[in-house]
């Protein structure tokens, strides 16, 4: 199996189900819409543990993993289990979000490494980003070349990825695959349309985080050097 240097994930973390996103005011307060799966398929803790990361790690290895707030737990428990050291997080902040109890307007993203650590000049960037979702669960653009200031090595690979960025291997059930892991069923939505029984992935255009859309919130250095990164923040 191939050797990687970095490897970043997106686990399709269990969260239950959510309501429509449709609350009506009502004289009483709020009535919330029914609660329906998520749209794409879950994995179970078990399951996320048991991908193959110590196969595709090499001696020295950035891990790369997001997270929410409700499943922050569980991610410190995997970053031991495949043995890495935990060394630092990034808040992203969105405008709005969703919750029953908090309003979540916040993901994280940690950082964890094995071997000797050697870690670019994006290493100063500012632990709180600033971003604008386009889709549901769809990480911001931005976090390539911050990843990659950091993170300076040629062999990376992004598990449960959603499209194909220069420069990476990718692995899901959104792309054409670089490599074979193994197949997984959706445990929340048997009736999505990547209710994958095998990963049989989706041509895209590769992204070239070089050129990053205008309108983001990301200065131009990133664009330039990928040497510091500040993200322009934005109020909720």
């Amino acid at each position: 199996m191939k050797k990687y240097n970095v490897i970043l994930i997106d686990p399709p973390w269990t969260m239950g189900k959510f309501g429509l996103g449709k609350d009506m005011r009502t004289p009483n307060g709020y009535k919330v819409g029914k609660a329906i799966p998520c749209p794409y398929p879950t994995m179970s803790i078990s399951e996320i543990e048991s991908l193959p990361i110590k196969e595709l790690a090499d001696d020295v290895c950035h891990l790369w993993i997001w997270t929410t707030n409700r499943t922050l737990h569980d991610t410190f428990h995997l970053i031991e289990s495949w043995g890495f050291k935990y060394l630092n997080i990034l808040t992203f902040n969105k405008p709005a979000g969703c919750g029953a109890w908090f309003v979540n307007t916040t993901q994280h993203l940690l950082f964890a490494y094995k071997g000797k650590l050697k870690m670019g000049k994006g290493r100063y960037a500012k632990t709180s980003q600033f971003y604008t979702p386009k889709r549901h669960s769809a990480k911001p653009i931005e976090s390539y070349a911050l990843i990659e200031s950091i993170s300076d090595y040629p062999n990376k690979i992004e598990l449960f990825a959603r499209n194909k960025v220069q420069g990476w291997d990718v692995w899901g059930n959104e792309v054409e695959s670089d490599i074979a892991l193994f197949s997984y069923s959706s445990e929340a939505n048997a009736s999505s349309s990547a209710n994958a029984e095998s990963l049989i992935g989706i041509k895209r255009k590769p992204c070239d985080v070089s050129q990053i859309p205008n309108g983001t919130s990301v200065n131009s250095d990133i664009k330039r050097n990928r040497a510091t990164h500040d993200l322009n923040p934005t109020k909720p």
